[in-house]
């Protein structure tokens, strides 16, 4: 059936019309602005590196690693020797798994910076892990190409070769000018590597590891440092006990550097870092192998 409308109600038609032309534009316009609340909306998610991977960690050889939710750091001996940004974290297993980085700083290999690589971690639910980067010299220019060939099945991570790692922290004070590389003592044969958080002693290879925690007086010319030993040669029973190291420099590029001792240095330790304060410091019956002929420049 045919329905013949007026002119009037042509015009109402066509009014009409236009208006939902109107409402319907007006409302894909609102749809493609952005809602004010999506400011609010949390960023995406990152890496989700795990929380007991972040911190430092420092290796008996001067070797130290920062990890944090975003950024890897290695230094040797206070020197930056590679930087990257964290791009992702993948479980490899239980207390083991993948950093996927990519290159912001590489002064030994500038060539590497922008490209990708992959550090594998493992015995991350012990006190010490394990730690070592997968290294062709070259990188890879993508993400997916790094995490595709570096892998442990490819034989990249020979952990016979990985770096074995204590966790550290940080305190508020330190002596700057302590720090670095210090060789030299019995026979030219001693080294101490002192960074603003650990005390390493070697002679040829680590003998002490120790975490400094306090550091109770700190003069012009000496001072004394309080330890935690994270690890000792002499034996597992210091693990964990605190210690002193005394050091007296004039110059700052040589100083005498002595740890505590019996009979051979760090080889005692206290209970708590006030009873290590207590019975060493000021105290040259510790110190009695302190000799002027062993002195320590620095590197």
């Amino acid at each position: 059936m045919f329905l013949f409308l007026g002119k009037k109600s042509v015009l109402k038609r066509a009014a009409l019309a236009a208006l939902v032309l109107v409402f319907s534009a007006g409302l894909m316009f609102v749809s493609c602005k952005s809602d004010p609340d999506d400011d609010l909306l949390p960023p995406p998610p990152g890496p989700n590196v795990p929380s007991a991977l972040q911190g430092a960690w420092m290796s008996g050889w001067g070797e130290e690693y920062i990890i944090t939710a975003t950024e890897f750091t290695n230094k040797y001996t206070g020197d930056v020797s590679y930087a990257g940004t964290i791009v992702n974290h993948r479980i490899y297993e239980s207390g083991a798994g993948y950093l996927t980085i990519k290159y912001t700083e590489n002064p030994y290999e500038p060539a590497l910076i922008g490209k990708y690589n992959v550090i594998f971690y493992e015995n991350l639910e012990s006190l010490k892990i394990s730690l070592i980067a997968a290294y062709d010299g070259i990188g890879k220019g993508t993400q997916g190409a790094a995490e595709t060939e570096y892998t442990v099945e490819n034989d990249y991570f020979d952990m016979a070769h990985s770096s074995s790692l204590h966790k550290t922290s940080y305190i508020q004070s330190r002596p700057n000018s302590l720090q670095g590389a210090w060789y030299g003592g019995f026979g030219d044969t001693e080294t101490f590597i002192i960074t603003d958080k650990v005390i390493i002693y070697q002679l040829g290879y680590p003998i002490l590891i120790g975490e400094i925690v306090n550091i109770p007086k700190d003069e012009t010319t000496i001072g004394y440092i309080t330890f935690k030993i994270l690890e000792n040669y002499w034996g597992d029973a210091l693990v964990g006990k605190f210690s002193v190291l005394y050091w007296e420099s004039n110059t700052g590029t040589d100083a005498y550097i002595t740890i505590a001792a019996d009979v051979s240095p760090g080889d005692i330790g206290e209970d708590t870092k006030e009873k290590a304060e207590d019975e060493y410091i000021d105290d040259e019956d510790y110190f009695w192998w302190l000799d002027e002929d062993d002195i320590f420049y620095k590197g």
